[in-house]
Order: C-alpha cells, then sequence, then structure tokens
C-alpha cells in the first residue's frame, strides 16, 4: 500500500510546489535523479539477495535511528 501512494503523493506535491511557485533548487535534480535512480536499480537487485530477516532488521534500526534524531536534534 505504502509503495502504491508514493507516486500519486509525489506527483500532487509537484504540482502544489509549481502552483504556488515555490522555489525549487533544480540544480539538486541534476544529482538526485539520477543517484536515485541507481539506488532504486541496486536495491531492487540487492532485495533479492538477502534474507528478510536481516532487512526487517536494518529497517528496524533505520527507523529507531529516525525517531532517535527527531527527538534529539
Amino acid at each position: 500500500t505504502s509503495v502504491a501512494i508514493i507516486f500519486p503523493l509525489s506527483l500532487a506535491t509537484t504540482l502544489l510546489y509549481f502552483y504556488q511557485k515555490v522555489p525549487v533548487q533544480t540544480e539538486m535534480l541534476i544529482w538526485l535523479i539520477p543517484f536515485g535512480m541507481i539506488g532504486a536499480y541496486a536495491g531492487s537487485k540487492l532485495l533479492k539477495k538477502i534474507p528478510s530477516d536481516l532487512l526487517r532488521r536494518i529497517f528496524g534500526a533505520v527507523i529507531i535511528y529516525a525517531g532517535a534524531r527527531l527527538l534529539f536534534l
């Protein structure tokens, strides 16, 4: 479900920024788009090779780290 909402939410956000004329750093897109695509491709290939239990642990650690950053920074 969460993956299915990413594209429509991104599209809605893009349109909102466009219509509100929010300044966007387009020069960053030169770096973000290609590296994002490389990361997505690599992640899709690695997903098949990493055991599910390890993925759950990694995801849990990332969530705990993100939560700690929100609380303390």
